[in-house]
């Protein structure tokens, strides 16, 4: 129980950086390899669960069940972080756009 507790409070702890403090990139270059690692980082972490569903659900394993859960919120924090990504990248690209003069 320790560990899921652990568990708990890094993923805790992640969600409160992600929301909180300011890491999101500046440059194009920087959110460009920012997005891709994040996208890698999704496949990876889903490849995993996959691989590990079928044990857990034969096994039923509490501590598993759990480890399987703290995976799925894992990536729908990735998948979030994703798109404040995506929304940053598109901030950039309008700041980067010719502006029309209209007089």
């Amino acid at each position: 129980m320790i560990r899921c507790t652990i568990a708990i409070h890094d993923l805790e702890d992640t969600l409160h950086h992600i929301s909180t403090a300011a890491w999101i990139p500046r440059s194009p270059r920087e959110l460009h390899g920012a997005i891709l690692a994040t996208i890698q980082d999704i496949a990876y972490v889903e490849s995993l669960i996959m691989q590990a569903a079928g044990p857990m659900v034969e096994g039923n394993q509490g501590d598993e069940r759990v480890r399987f859960h703290v995976a799925l919120i894992t990536v729908a924090a990735m998948r979030y972080e994703l798109e404040i990504l995506f929304e940053a990248a598109a901030r950039v690209v309008k700041q980067m756009l010719p502006t029309e003069n209209v007089n």
